[in-house]
């Protein structure tokens, strides 16, 4: 006598599927796979994006020269004053001070820019 596992796999596959189910299932794959490429596309687009503003962050505040190009761009010059991080280093024998500080220059909203640089 036959393994109880295989005779109810033999009885399984001898059943006939009928074809509204063959349509669900591949029309479920389908949803399934179109919904797995629309995560991807958006999860590398927003990893582009951080990369890319990541990248920009740090050449503005490694770079003088990149620095200096970027401020004579209209949008980007904006752009770079925030993400530009104030150094300010004093040497002495009796004080060692190393501070970086992030600042907001704002054109007009003056109230806003001190209560953030405040915040800060």
């Amino acid at each position: 006598m036959k393994n109880p596992w295989q005779q109810a796999k033999a009885r399984y596959q001898a059943e006939d599927c009928p074809p509204e189910l063959e349509f669900a299932v591949a029309s479920a794959l389908r949803t399934g796979e179109r919904k797995r490429r629309q995560r991807r596309t958006v999860r590398r687009g927003l990893s582009a994006v951080l990369s890319t503003c990541a990248c920009f962050m740090l050449l503005v505040n490694l770079s003088p020269n990149f620095a200096r190009a970027v401020s004579q761009v209209p949008v980007l010059a904006d752009l770079a004053r925030v993400f530009t991080v104030t150094e300010y280093k004093v040497e002495d024998r009796d004080h060692l001070i190393d501070v970086r500080l992030p600042a907001l220059e704002l054109k007009g909203a003056t109230d806003l820019e001190q209560r953030i640089n405040t915040e800060i």
